[in-house]
């Protein structure tokens, strides 16, 4: 996760010509989608992801800080897709049946199918926006890394869309058993589809 010091231009290209896309605001939070700059009219510029946005800022302009980066995003950023999808099926259905992990798995793909911002555009942004898979918040990731090989052919096999998932159009998940049960949940909001294993899978409408 980055955090926005300042108000942030967000622009289309790693240029000060770049058509700005959006103006972050001082104490919003993005994701960083690649660790390494690029070195364009005199500025560092990153691709980032603020608030569903994908483009380019400068992280130091006029000598000045424009945002920060987590140290736990910068050490998330090792890990190549699959291992990030591996580690989050390890985080979110290590310990369920394998209906159960293919229908974790397949969730990032149907929001990213639904292509809607507030989810995300790649698979990367989807899967570590803040407060969405609970493997990523925090540190919490770091207890399932030794996993990461245990789950990379259920990864590749999402990731080349060759599994069907049980839930068939399922955008979000949780424990059957949580209390209270979140608000997206409800049926304003989400059409329950199954129960499998600890999980609840729901559609969002």
């Amino acid at each position: 996760m980055i955090h926005f010091l300042r108000r942030t231009n967000i622009r289309s290209s790693p240029s000060l010509s770049g058509t700005i896309l959006r103006t972050t605001q001082q104490g919003e939070t993005g994701q960083l989608l690649s660790p390494t700059p690029t070195a364009a009219s005199g500025h560092q510029w990153y691709n980032v992801d603020a608030g569903g946005t994908t483009g380019w800022c400068a992280r130091v302009s006029a000598g000045v800080e424009l945002f920060s980066i987590d140290a736990e995003q910068s050490q998330l950023d090792q890990y190549k897709d699959r291992e990030l999808l591996a580690l989050m099926i390890a985080g979110e259905a290590g310990n369920q049946s394998l209906a159960g992990q293919v229908a974790v798995a397949c969730v990032p793909f149907k929001r990213l199918v639904r292509q809607e911002t507030h989810y995300g555009l790649s698979l990367r942004t989807i899967l570590l926006r803040p407060n969405q898979f609970s493997t990523f918040n925090g540190d919490h990731w770091r207890g399932f890394v030794g996993r990461i090989p245990d789950f990379l052919l259920l990864a590749d096999l999402a990731i080349g869309g060759l599994l069907s998932s049980p839930t068939a159009s399922a955008t979000h998940y949780c424990r059957y058993d949580l209390a209270p049960m979140p608000d997206w949940s409800q049926p304003r909001y989400s059409i329950f589809l199954a129960r499998i294993g600890e999980h609840n899978f729901y559609q969002e409408k």
